[in-house]
Parts: structure tokens; sequence; C-alpha cells
């Protein structure tokens, strides 16, 4: 009866130290994809950024050339 519990002691010790493996590799996952997240989360925001600043030079431009049509019409009525 000795041996058997032994045994089952060196199992649940096998056991636990297979957890705390497992444990580790969970955490350490953990960590990598918290980063990962952070970097995309820093990647979107600086695509915002160019989105935005991008709609305000089509903007620019696209009162730019509304100008220019007034203008060439006004100088084409002057002929």
């Amino acid at each position: 009866m000795l041996l058997g519990n032994a045994a089952l002691v060196g199992e649940l010790q096998q056991l636990r130290k297979e957890n705390q493996q497992g444990h580790i590799g969970t955490k350490e996952s953990l960590t990598r994809l918290e980063t990962s997240v952070e970097e995309l989360k820093d990647q979107i925001t600086k695509l915002e950024t160019r989105i935005v600043e991008a709609e305000e030079r089509i903007s620019n431009n696209e009162d730019s050339v509304m100008r220019h049509g007034r203008a060439i019409r006004y100088l084409l009525q002057g002929e």
C-alpha cells in the first residue's frame, strides 16, 4: 500500500509540475498577445490620423478646383 501511495504522490507532483509549466506558457502567450494588441492600436491610431490628414487635403483640393472653375468662367465671360 505504501508503494501505491508513493506512486500516486509522484504522479501528483508530475501533474503539478506540468500544470505550472502550462500556466507559465499561458502567461507568456497572454503577454505576447497584449503586446500585439497594443502595437495594433498604435498602428490604427496612426492610420486614422493619416486618413484625417488625407481628407483635409482632398477637401482643400476640391475647394481649389471650385475656385479655379469660377475664375475660368469669369475670364471666359469677359471674352
